[in-house]
């Protein structure tokens, strides 16, 4: 997590004081200003103001007397640099230099750093800078400066180490491992509440291996495996109950990576309420589905989520309720429609995909 900064300078001319060691004034309620030519002089921060700054000269200060920034617009605003100052020491963090009001460079100063919110002196981040870069651990912060946001380890300006994120109520979110930039291992995800939400296992960024998702009573929601991304093998879901909601085996070929096998979902009870043939996790060829009692609910003829081919529901005493065919799910054929004895009801003229009668029976 990189640093970010927005900072509105913002002041009203009202102040004649033209000593910047002034100690009244070294605090996060006053600027020094020195526009080019002229004297400098102590003005006072408003912030329901926006000053346009012309090419000069601004000091501003943290309210223990050490300075937070220097800014210097080299003609306009959109043209300036600036430099941080750590709070404690008094000492340059980082300059970043702007054109055209874009970042365009930022410079880190080796040692101990430390950044803030703004000049009230609320830490932003802390962490040590070698040759420039960041490296080992880094602590970032809340706006509170109290609250730790997230702690991660770098080598040389890369993430490398252990990841960890919090929520705001301090409660550990995430942990994990980089490697040169790159998620790999085992991580953990948990509720905001603390109970485990997520485990997995990565490679080079992709998910590969087993995951566990987790209710926030612990009862398993999934069991996933993966491969370089790619689910596979066997991955079930569960109810809150802990009963069975659904399984899938899948095989893939590895040099498609396309994926294909069967996917079965059951009702909350127990009872199987879907059988499908898959292809890339979506259903491909024939899909069922089933009563509570066990009794066909529905037969199609599927391509990829899309109807190609014969659809039929039946009355669960087994007799056609309903029948017709499409292509791409577009329908190719009349649909025709049975009540529970096996009578015709009516059926729905199709031409072009489009229904433009009915007989009703």
């Amino acid at each position: 997590m990189k640093i970010k900064y927005i900072l509105l300078f913002c002041v009203i001319f009202s102040s004649c004081q033209n000593d910047i060691s002034e100690k009244k004034y070294r605090n996060e309620n006053y600027v020094f200003y020195h526009e080019n030519g002229k004297e400098g002089k102590w003005l006072k921060i408003n912030p329901d103001l926006e000053n346009k700054l012309t090419k000069s000269y601004s000091t501003y200060f943290f309210p223990n007397g050490n300075r937070f920034v220097e800014l210097e617009v080299i003609d306009s605003y959109p043209n300036r640099i600036i430099k941080y100052f750590d709070k404690v020491n008094d000492k340059l963090t980082m300059t970043s230099i702007y054109e055209s009001d874009s970042l365009i460079k930022t410079v880190y100063e080796n040692g101990y750093s430390r950044q803030y919110h703004s000049n009230l002196g609320r830490i932003q981040s802390e962490g040590k800078i070698e040759n420039g870069m960041f490296q080992g651990k880094w602590k970032f912060y809340r706006n509170d400066g109290k609250t730790i946001k997230q702690i991660v380890e770098y080598l040389n300006d890369t993430l490398h180490g252990i990841r960890e994120d919090y929520w705001e109520n301090g409660n550990l979110k995430n942990k994990l491992i980089n490697v040169k930039g790159k998620q790999n291992g085992q991580s953990f995800h948990y509720y905001e509440t603390g109970e485990i939400k997520e485990k997995n296992y990565l490679k080079n960024g992709n998910l590969h291996g087993k995951m566990k998702y987790y209710y926030k009573n612990g009862i398993v929601e999934s069991e996933r495996n993966y491969w370089n991304n790619i689910e596979i093998d066997s991955c079930k879901s569960f109810f809150e109950n802990g009963k069975l909601k659904s399984l899938q085996v899948i095989k893939i070929d590895t040099n498609t990576l396309i994926t294909y096998g069967k996917e079965y979902r059951y009702y909350d009870s127990g009872e199987l309420h879907k059988e499908s043939e898959i292809k890339n996790n979506l259903p491909h060829g024939i899909l069922k589905t089933f009563y509570k009692s066990g009794k066909i609910n529905s037969y199609q003829e599927m391509n990829q989520n899309k109807i190609d081919g014969k659809f039929i529901y039946f009355h669960e005493n087994g007799l056609t309720k309903l029948k017709g065919k499409a292509l791409n799910n577009i329908l190719e054929d009349s649909v025709y429609y049975f009540n529970e004895n096996g009578k015709p009801l009516k059926t729905m003229i199709v031409q072009n995909g489009v229904i433009i009668d009915s007989l009703i029976y």
